[in-house]
């Protein structure tokens, strides 16, 4: 039994998850706006590296490749000193960059559609920017990965301390997106189903797990997560 249509007259019927067609509709547009957030995060992570390359006097080779799941960069005749920064550039500043646009929006905006996409971007893809330094060092070993090009560029051995370090971030990244969640269901959905938590699901499992594979090299087209 659903609500009073009178109760949720403050809910946008977009996000009213009370019927197969609403799910249905919901589900793609979630994964529009999540690709899409991921695609800029990916963006601003790439050329990062990009722009600390270039203030170190090295050159970029190319284009950086950019993709929703990730992307690559190639550079040379970067100093040895430099090459620390230019690893973590592209981590620290795209996280910078997106929880400068989308937490204001998450914390303030009124209209519920707005507050809604920047839950996606202040509370959903921190935890996928963070699960890069937590999850590659315990997996990977090639020095294309940023955490695991880091640890050797400054001296940490084994790789994994890196991961041991970034699992903070990592938990409380995982911490702030289950509250942002709890509120996004309890203030901004109709969601009797809790089908936000099944796509919420859905997407980590996907966003998760190829880089997973990447990291275990069992596919290696898929070099540039």
């Amino acid at each position: 039994m659903t609500a009073p249509a009178q109760e949720n007259a403050h809910i946008p019927r977009i996000f009213q998850l009370d019927s197969h067609r609403s799910r249905f509709v919901y589900f793609f547009l979630a994964l529009v706006v999540v690709l899409a957030v991921r695609m800029l995060e990916n963006t601003v992570h790439e050329y990062a590296h990009v722009a600390f390359v270039l203030i170190s006097g090295g050159t970029v080779v190319g284009s950086p490749l950019v993709t929703p799941f990730g992307g690559l960069t190639w550079w040379d005749d970067v100093p040895a000193t430099w090459l620390p920064a230019v690893n973590i550039a592209g981590t620290l500043v795209s996280a910078a960059v997106m929880l400068a646009i989308f937490l204001p929006v998450y914390l303030k905006a009124k209209r519920p559609w707005a507050r809604w996409i920047g839950y996606w971007g202040a509370c959903v893809v921190p935890v996928n920017t963070v699960f890069y330094w937590f999850m590659a060092p315990f997996l990977a070993n090639k020095l294309n990965y940023d955490p695991i090009a880091f640890a050797a560029n400054v001296g940490i051995s084994p790789a994994w301390i890196v991961g041991v370090i970034a699992a903070v971030p990592f938990f409380v990244a995982a911490w702030w997106m289950v509250k942002g969640t709890r509120l996004v269901r309890a203030n901004i959905l109709l969601d009797p189903k809790q089908f936000h938590v099944f796509c919420l699901v859905l997407y980590y499992i996907l966003s998760f797990g190829f880089p997973v594979v990447s990291y275990l090299n069992l596919l290696d087209r898929f070099v540039f997560w």
